[in-house]
């Protein structure tokens, strides 16, 4: 028996030190992350602001007391990780780059992060419909590029989709026609009203309430800013 003891001790350090190894190689391929990523008690920075908009997030969690969150295009899965070690949430993420899904992966094995998984998944509306009922569904950044592959139109119906999943909270935040350095920008709708009052009409239309701003940050190439939304789901 205590035999069986130490092999099994041996084997899980080799296999932490492969995963360890996995992650290092993957790390250098991927370059800079979307989001932070947190490796043993280092944490690698993103190109995305992520302070500002985790305070908000966590705000939101308190507030509807969320024990269950998924988020849609989670990129390295920092949100989720600290949605699962802050709040002990069941942390639900779905991804559908490779690299970044191995990235996040091996992090969270290392590390043995409980409460928290992802999914390698492309969503589109009829998929989205499927995604388990959570408390709180994040979807950041990830509604233009919906617009650019499929529509304006199949992406109001993706957000309709979305809001029969979140049982308590929405939070979400898109790219704009302002931030002229990306590709997907032309794509865009113009926001005359203002980013805020144009973002609670489409969210209002597509089966949300009580929609409100909780933050303000700068997009990903940082030529324009990007608001931050929480709402409720219309109950039916």
């Amino acid at each position: 028996m205590r035999i069986k003891s130490i092999y099994s001790g041996i084997m899980g350090l080799i296999s932490k030190m492969f995963i360890r190894l996995a992650f290092y190689f993957q790390k250098m391929g991927h370059g800079r992350s979307y989001e932070p990523i947190q490796f043993s008690k280092k944490i690698y920075t993103s190109n995305r602001e992520w302070e500002v908009r985790w305070k908000a997030i966590s705000d939101v969690f308190k507030e509807y007391d969320v024990k269950s969150v998924i988020d849609i295009g989670c990129a390295e899965g920092w949100f989720l990780r600290r949605a699962a070690e802050d709040f002990n949430c069941f942390s639900i993420g779905v991804e559908v780059s490779k690299p970044t899904l191995i990235l996040a992966e091996t992090a969270r094995l290392h590390d043995l992060v409980e409460n928290m998984a992802i999914i390698k998944c492309k969503l589109n509306t009829d998929t989205a419909a499927y995604l388990p009922k959570c408390d709180a569904v994040l979807c950041l950044s990830v509604l233009h590029h919906v617009v650019r592959e499929y529509g304006f139109d199949d992406a109001k119906n993706f957000l309709k989709a979305l809001s029969t999943r979140a049982n308590k909270v929405f939070v979400f935040e898109m790219g704009t026609s302002e931030e002229l350095k990306m590709g997907w920008s032309k794509k865009m709708p113009e926001m005359k009203e203002g980013q805020e009052e144009y973002l609670k009409n489409l969210l209002s239309e597509c089966g949300f309430q009580k929609i409100r701003q909780i933050a303000k940050t700068a997009g990903i190439a940082r030529d324009a800013e990007r608001i931050l939304i929480a709402a409720e789901p219309v109950k039916k």
